[in-house]
């Protein structure tokens, strides 16, 4: 399928009130740290690709799935150099499997074309509600089975939207890398498999494609962009920086350094000397001294980064 075909379905997608989809966003949150270390959050604008449901295609999910099933096969069409025209089976069997990326790919088109086919040949055999999908039926002697949440068909919503327009939704190409955009796309593709239940189809007895494990996800909720870390210690091998960010499961940092973007799923966290801006913050402190002592835990955090990390997949696409 022609770029432009696929971009006319995606634009559909994006700018249309399908009512079940609801795909992730990043929030990016950049900051920068002033003369006397202290962090000021920023706004930011930047140019990235969301979804906003305004238009006119009401409640319609099957519309909305056929969309953009129909969109992810003719980009990976084009991408791959599948043949025209053949089955989807045969399309899916012409994927390749080598990275991550594809892996993420061709495991993420075969659950879908579960959905898409059941649409298509058995309607009466989905069951939608706000608990999710639940597929079940019989084509050409073969059963066809998904049990997928809400929020599994959302976060498959959200790859397969990263997928085909080559960018994380919220991410943004400035300050982006190849490295946030595959942890990111990791992220949000084990978030779907976590909540499927259940998958059987005309691939089976064969399981979804196993990644790597090689490559970390990347927290994809809120990432805090460092533009100016307030570095701690630097020898050949490595970088220390104060840290910004006390780990949590949905907020994550990202420290710029140089031409690198150096995300905090990467780092080692330790502890270090308070600096003069953290003393002076510490000493107008108005909370009760366990606030204040827990409160200087986290101002003593350090962040440290391997120099090995300095290559392609986490420089910075300005």
């Amino acid at each position: 399928m022609e770029k432009k075909y696929t971009d006319a379905l995606l634009s559909v997608i994006k700018t249309s009130n399908i009512s079940d989809m609801n795909p992730r966003e990043v929030s990016i949150r950049p900051v920068s740290y002033d003369a006397d270390n202290s962090p000021v959050s920023t706004l930011e604008v930047s140019d990235y690709i969301s979804f906003n449901g305004t238009g006119a295609i009401s409640n319609a999910w099957v519309a909305g799935n056929i969309l953009i099933f129909t969109a992810l096969d003719g980009y990976l069409e084009r991408k791959h150099r599948l043949a025209e025209g053949a089955s989807f089976r045969n399309h899916y069997q012409n994927l390749p499997e080598t990275t991550d990326l594809e892996r993420i790919q061709k495991n993420t088109y075969r659950i879908m074309k579960v959905v898409r086919n059941a649409i298509q040949h058995n309607m009466s055999s989905i069951s939608l509600d706000a608990g999710g999908y639940s597929i079940f039926y019989n084509h050409n002697g073969t059963d066809f089975k998904l049990q997928i949440s809400k929020d599994g068909m959302d976060f498959l919503y959200t790859v397969m939207l990263s997928l085909i327009q080559e960018a994380i939704p919220g991410m943004g190409k400035r300050y982006s890398t190849e490295g946030h955009y595959q942890g990111m796309l990791q992220y949000y593709y084990n978030e779907a498999v976590n909540k499927m239940l259940l998958l059987q189809d005309d691939i089976q007895p064969t399981g979804l494609i196993p990644l790597s494990g090689s490559n970390p996800d990347l927290k994809s909720v809120v990432r805090y962009r460092i533009k100016n870390p307030v570095q701690r210690e630097e020898d050949d091998k490595t970088v220390t920086f104060k840290c910004h960010n006390d780990g949590s499961e949905k907020y994550s940092s990202d420290y710029v350094y140089g031409d690198y973007l150096l995300p905090e799923e990467l780092g080692r966290f330790g502890e270090g000397d308070l600096d003069e801006a953290d003393k002076k913050f510490l000493e107008n402190f108005q909370y009760s001294e366990e606030a204040k002592k827990n409160q200087e835990r986290i101002m003593r955090r350090t962040i440290t980064f391997d120099k090995s990390l300095l290559n392609e997949k986490w420089k910075i696409n300005e």
